[in-house]
């Protein structure tokens, strides 16, 4: 993971934009070609946020969350990662 843009989301809980590194990158590549059609079950700290339907290649490196993610998480994660925008930690 380089980096992630958090946003607060219509219901109360939070979403993000990631960005991910280049070994990120070429996963979530193969695995949108290889699994198109099928479900991707995100999971945050070992909870169940939400599931994307892989429906188009994804090759920028970038997935978004549109809500389910926690104040709590959204701490957690910034202890590790920039913000898109920022400079390098």
């Amino acid at each position: 993971m380089l980096a992630f843009y958090p946003y607060p989301a219509d219901d109360g809980s939070y979403g993000a934009l990631f960005q991910l590194d280049e070994h990120g990158r070429l996963a979530l590549d193969a695995l949108s070609v290889e699994r198109r059609g099928t479900l991707l079950f995100v999971l945050i700290n070992g909870r169940p946020v939400t599931e994307l339907q892989i429906d188009r290649r994804v090759s920028d490196g970038r997935i978004y969350l549109a809500s389910g993610l926690t104040k709590a998480d959204i701490d957690l994660m910034q202890k590790d990662w920039r913000l898109i925008g920022d400079k390098k930690k």
